[in-house]
């Protein structure tokens, strides 16, 4: 695979020969070696213990399937007052570095793997009553803090009104990544991938990751924070066609509407945790697009 880059695209620092990135939340990661072997590092206060816990289990849990597995757990801990989870360094391209420099057909494969993964989650999952109460109360707290961050009351308004009039009444429930995006994903030199990051999202459902997937392949948010050189252009034609490759899977098994509530809800999480204005206005216009474009197909 030509242009292979042994370190993730996402590395920001590199300070006495500890490698920093940037973590989720409040995570604090970075790279180190544990006796001759190059380890991530990820910790937590414990106020945040048993959420990353429950992240990690996950992780743990994951089977490997067709070319898709996460990083091995070597240990976890309390280390000075903070949860600390080490695991193996993954040796491979971050997901636009890949783009940028794959095949169509090696770009094909590895779409293809992660298509299948969330695919075999949709087979172990159970149609259940939407969980309406945690998903009101979720899009009641992304609403207050969309309005803390001073977009307009009436674009709060209709977001809010879609996610939650919108939901709907069944809904398959199972096992999923959590936040299946771009970003969380690391190609290895022999094509296999590697998966990390895992989430607790509010309701456990493989449509949330197949909106993951979407949230780049439609909405280009990890080539849009990606800070290194790549032919974006090109990124861009490959990430459109990756979104045709995931609908024409899985439309089949969810609804365009119900896509669409998750793809909104995906996006609308994000809000809390940016104080960039450009970043807040480009989430308002994708959420909105969304929503006018599902309106639009609805009364056709």
């Amino acid at each position: 695979m030509d242009g292979f880059r042994p370190i993730p695209g996402r590395i920001i620092k590199v300070l006495r020969g500890k490698m920093k990135i940037p973590g989720n939340s409040r995570a604090l990661v970075k790279f180190d070696t544990l006796e001759k072997e190059d380890v991530v590092v990820k910790s937590v206060s414990l106020e945040d213990l048993d959420r990353l816990s429950l992240q990690i289990q996950k992780q743990i849990d994951y089977i490997p399937s067709h070319g898709i597995r996460t990083p091995r757990v070597i240990s976890r801990c309390i280390n000075s007052g903070r949860f600390e989870v080490v695991m193996e360094f993954v040796r491979g391209l971050d997901f636009v570095s890949f783009t940028n420099t794959a095949s169509a057909e090696e770009f094909e494969r590895v779409v293809s793997k992660l298509i299948f993964a969330v695919q075999s989650h949709f087979k172990s999952a159970t149609l259940e009553n939407f969980p309406i109460q945690v998903w009101t109360k979720k899009v009641q707290s992304l609403s207050s803090a969309a309005l803390q961050k001073s977009i307009d009351q009436s674009l709060v308004s209709k977001m809010e009104r879609f996610l939650v009039e919108s939901a709907p009444e069944k809904i398959l429930m199972g096992p999923c990544h959590g936040d299946l995006t771009f970003s969380n994903v690391i190609v290895e030199r022999d094509g296999a991938v590697c998966v990390f990051d895992f989430l607790d999202p509010p309701i456990d459902t493989p449509v949330e990751d197949v909106s993951k997937l979407l949230q780049d392949a439609e909405f280009y948010w990890t080539l849009r924070k990606f800070s290194g050189d790549c032919d974006r252009t090109r990124v861009q034609i490959m990430w459109s066609h990756a979104r045709k490759m995931i609908l024409q899977e899985f439309l089949g098994i969810i609804s365009q509407r119900d896509l669409a509530v998750f793809q909104v809800m995906t996006l609308a999480r994000i809000i809390p945790y940016t104080s960039d204005q450009d970043v807040i206005d480009y989430l308002v216009k994708c959420i909105m697009r969304k929503i006018n474009e599902t309106d639009l197909t609805m009364r056709r």
